[in-house]
């Protein structure tokens, strides 16, 4: 069984699960949390492209020291905050190209900004002509910088069945998080 971190996300991924008809065929949407398998807050990566929810990766790391993805030890600092851009017709776009960015896309990020593209836009742009600059910041980045967020050919990558919370059945208590989720803790934002 299949079992989210969050209590509070359980009824919507449970009834996802009925109607869709979850087995381990399934694997999430872009843009979904790889431990909370609810869209991603404050999203962002590890260098394998898995995407979490900032806070409760937080505090699945304070629990049990490990990535819930590979079981493997997770470096916080190591991960990258993504930034996605939203569309209209679909969730997110490449913001160079502006095509949807859809289940069947190639989608990387950069490491040093956190930009998130469409492959072919960083193959034609950058790989191609050997322009190692961010396409939105102009910000230098190295070919081992590009972080592989979806790849078609790779559709095993995000089967939630693979991830090691879920095969030992790992998670948060409402008590180990507190108010974290859908919503930030933070009340205001100063100016300074």
């Amino acid at each position: 069984c299949i079992s989210p971190v969050l209590s509070g996300q359980l009824f919507m991924v449970e009834k996802k699960r009925a109607r869709q008809g979850w087995n381990e065929d399934n694997r999430l949407p872009l843009g979904h949390c790889c431990l909370t398998l609810a869209p991603a807050v404050q999203p962002c990566c590890d260098n394998d492209g898995n995407i979490f929810s900032y806070e409760p990766l937080l505090k699945y790391l304070q629990k049990y020291h490990t990535n819930p993805v590979t079981g493997k030890p997770l470096d916080i600092k190591t991960l990258v905050k993504l930034n996605f851009k939203e569309g209209r017709d679909t969730k997110y776009v490449c913001p160079i190209t502006s095509k949807g960015l859809t289940g069947h896309s190639h989608v990387v990020a950069i490491a040093v900004t956190g930009n998130v593209y469409h492959y072919q836009a960083v193959k034609n742009l950058n790989i191609k002509l050997n322009c190692w600059q961010d396409l939105i910041t102009n910000e230098p980045f190295q070919a081992s910088d590009i972080i592989t967020i979806q790849d078609p050919n790779n559709i095993q990558k995000f089967n939630a069945a693979t991830f090691d919370h879920v095969k030992k059945n790992l998670r948060l208590e409402d008590d180990d998080l507190g108010e974290v989720g859908g919503e930030s803790n933070l009340k205001r934002i100063s100016k300074e």
